[in-house]
Order: C-alpha cells, then structure tokens, then sequence
C-alpha cells in the first residue's frame, strides 16, 4: 500500500534499504535520532567544583591539564582501545568514561594501568549533561565495525547515535572517527573534528589542538 510510510535513521540504512527495495524510494524518509537541548550553564567556579567532586569520587589526588569525555556503551567497536592508548599518550590528561555493565567495568579496570583513566560505570540520564558539560573535550571513536552487544550484528554502515546529537547540544567539542555515515551530520573543522578511526598519532594531534586553542 502506498499509504504505508517508513522512517529510517539515516541515509546509509535508506540506500541500503534500497539495494533491494528500489520501488520504495518515495516511501523512505529519512530522520535523524536527536537529542534534548542539553547545554548547562556553569560559571568558573562551577565547574571547578563539580570537577573537584568527580576526581574526590575516585580518590585521586591527581591534577590534570584538561578533562576529556567518553558517554556510552564499551561493546565492540565502541573504541575503548582507542581511549586507552590516548590516556598512555596523554598523562597530564584526564580521560573519564561512563557507560557499561558491571561486568566490563570490571574487566576494563582489571586491565587499567593508566593513572588518569576512570571508568565510572553507570550514570543516570538527569545527570549526563552536567558530566558532560564538564568535559573539556568529549570523544566519539567508533571503529569500523560497531556492535551493539548482539554477536555479528554491525551498524556502523547506518547508525545515527543519540550521543552524537547529546554531545552537540552541549558545545563542547567532539573528536569523532570519520565514518561515513557520521558524516550525514558531522562537519569536519565545523561542528567537531574527524579523525580515522584507528590512528592513535590523529586522535592525540586533534586532542592537543584542541586544548592549544583553548589557552
């Protein structure tokens, strides 16, 4: 029936979709996910605080130059690797991720030999604007192959990911892989920078560009 509509997520799933479906072309529209407006106000003091009582609730007496954030789930593909050789490259940076299990906060901590990388498990949705508007820098390196926690399931070809729009609305900049179909809203140079997805040398580059342009 003509009546019947469909939404997609993105362009990639719609042409997808398409290899095989040519006569739905007209009846495929595409809507990105989205995100509440997610930008808190915090003055200089603010923001101290609140980063005094993150590194106070992980018993760390550690100073850092800056603060970079990773929101999301640690399946595959979601590059915590990439997260923890930038911590190893970057000392005087605090890398902190929320997100996972029990059981892979568990492993991720059990292999954790960087001073400044804190796994800080789950966080309740009221509260991930704020941690995120601490952020000095908030992270995106999906991989190429991106899973959702079901075994040969890959949506790296057409996700469109809530925490992208989440970290857009907080005007903090974002460092995300350069995958094609992030590209539908990511910008490169314009609302975030990209970087290929597995070049530990481009992720730190863009990291210490970014903390150099703030000073």
């Amino acid at each position: 029936s003509k009546k019947i509509q469909t939404v997609v997520i993105s362009h990639s799933l719609k042409e997808l979709i398409l290899e095989n479906k040519t006569h739905l072309k007209e009846r495929i529209h595409v809507l990105h996910d989205a995100a509440r407006a997610g930008r808190v106000s915090l003055d200089f003091i603010q923001r101290n605080k609140l980063r005094k009582d993150l590194l106070g609730s992980i018993s760390t007496k550690e100073t850092f130059e800056s603060f970079v954030g990773y929101f999301g789930h640690l399946y595959s593909g979601r590059g915590v690797e990439i997260i923890q050789e930038l911590a190893k490259k970057n000392p005087k940076l605090a890398f902190i991720v929320y997100g996972g299990n029990d059981r892979e906060i568990e492993f991720f901590d059990n292999m954790n030999t960087n001073k400044n990388l804190f796994f800080m498990g789950h966080l309740n949705q009221g509260d991930v604007f704020e941690k995120m508007s601490i952020m000095d820098i908030l992270l995106m390196p999906y991989q190429k192959q991106v899973s959702i926690g079901i075994d040969a399931v890959d949506t790296s070809r057409w996700m469109s990911p809530m925490k992208m729009f989440e970290y857009l609305s907080t005007g903090v900049p974002i460092i995300s892989s350069d995958l094609t179909v992030l590209r539908e809203v990511l910008v490169d140079e314009e609302n975030c920078l990209l970087v290929k997805p597995d070049q530990i040398s481009e992720w730190s580059s863009a990291l210490q560009r970014i903390i150099q342009d703030v000073k």
